[in-house]
């Protein structure tokens, strides 16, 4: 629960320019996949490692009791044996981490072709897509396929390793019985401890495997989480909106972190409290990137915005966006009732609130005619109504 607080709350404050730069259906992936990874190793501690260690420990100690100098031998043994995993861990973490990457690739590209199924098939490009989904399945393949040669070739070394302590240990046994220095009893309890202790030993090489396993699908969203928040409040003094003067003074903004596109340079603009303005430009111009900066959802590279005379960048992000009335361009719907999406600016807004809007948008002609009228569920993005209907 509490992961996935940490992965929600991360992902929700992230910019724009983030969120436009990740599949959304990778991000999911990799959410899944880092809470799965979570309970799987917790799983893998209780009831494989620890079981483990615990018998390794307690042979060790049994035999200590009897015989000290083999007991010595063995765990120098063992111990050589855990520097081997921990080497061949290193080399497996990098192909996990790798085979998981095309994993969360390959599960974006198909949220994404799933998400937009109705462009594909209004441009009969099924069979596109298919292919092009094959190749990221067979990119994974080959990711998948490394990461088993390389298993493969780990455990070889595991098992050669265990064969030679379980050899050392018969040989080590034979010679200490030969010169008489224990019974042909405690010859037999020493080789039936050893075996034990070497099919334990053995039983890490799976164990290690489902850490490299784990680590490669946590390490994506980790490495996410780890990253500090592009945009972020500098205080949490409440911006006081009163009049709307709005002022963009000498700002610089480009792209993709001043890698991409520059938008605006030394660009100045002053909008009185109460005018309305209409942006004109060719696309790609800036007209909509120039209300996103106004609500934060990047920040300018230089210069500054400010509305009533107070640098927006000095007060909580919550407070600026609630002063401010956003329509997108797009209709951007949740899959939830038409009642909580007309009212998500303002959750605790009553049923008349909501039809005044409603009919402000001229919507409640056509949300009056459906069976559970406020009630009624819009689908994924809208997909439950028509164009005209989103837009309102």
């Amino acid at each position: 629960r509490d992961i996935y607080h940490d992965i929600f709350k991360k992902l929700e404050h992230e910019s724009s320019r983030f969120h436009a730069n990740n599949f959304t259906g990778s991000l999911v992936s990799q959410s899944t996949k880092l809470i799965g990874s979570f309970e799987r190793f917790w799983d893998s501690c209780t009831f494989q490692l620890v079981p483990v260690l615990t018998s390794i420990l307690a042979g060790v100690a049994i035999l200590w009791t009897q015989f000290w100098q083999y007991a010595l031998f063995l765990l120098a043994l063992s111990i050589c044996f855990a520097v081997s995993v921990f080497f061949g861990n290193r080399v497996m973490q990098p192909r996990n981490r790798a085979e998981a990457s095309a994993s969360t690739e390959m599960n974006g590209y198909l949220a994404d072709v799933i998400t937009n199924a109705s462009v594909v098939q209004s441009y009969s490009q099924e069979k596109a897509e298919l292919e092009r989904a094959m190749q990221k399945a067979t990119n994974w393949r080959k990711k998948n396929l490394h990461v088993m040669t390389g298993f493969i070739g780990v455990s070889f070394v595991y098992s050669l390793i265990d064969v030679a302590i379980l050899v050392a240990s018969i040989v080590f046994a034979v010679y200490a019985s030969e010169h008489q220095l224990i019974s042909a009893g405690l010859v037999y309890l020493m080789l039936s401890y050893t075996t034990t202790i070497v099919r334990q030993l053995w039983e890490m090489n799976g164990i290690m495997r489902n850490y490299n396993r784990i680590m490669g699908d946590a390490g994506d969203m980790t490495e996410i989480l780890e990253k500090p928040i592009e945009v972020v409040s500098s205080s949490d003094e409440s911006i006081d909106v009163t009049n709307g003067h709005i002022v963009y003074e000498r700002m610089k903004f480009t792209h993709d972190n001043g890698e991409g596109v520059k938008i605006f340079k030394n660009f100045t603009l002053d909008i009185p409290a109460g005018q309305r303005v209409g942006l004109v430009g060719h696309s790609g111009s800036g007209k909509t990137t120039l209300t996103k900066l106004l609500l934060r959802f990047s920040d300018v590279d230089a210069g500054e915005i400010s509305i009533d005379k107070q640098n927006i960048a000095h007060y909580s992000l919550q407070s600026l966006r609630q002063s401010i009335a956003y329509v997108s361009q797009e209709p951007m719907l949740f899959h939830r009732s038409l009642r909580e999406n007309i009212a998500y600016g303002k959750p605790d807004a009553s049923d008349r609130e909501i039809i005044r809007a409603a009919k402000q948008a001229n919507a409640w002609e056509f949300i009056k005619t459906l069976p559970d009228k406020l009630d009624t569920t819009v689908g994924e993005r809208g997909v439950k109504l028509s164009g005209g209907q989103r837009q309102r």
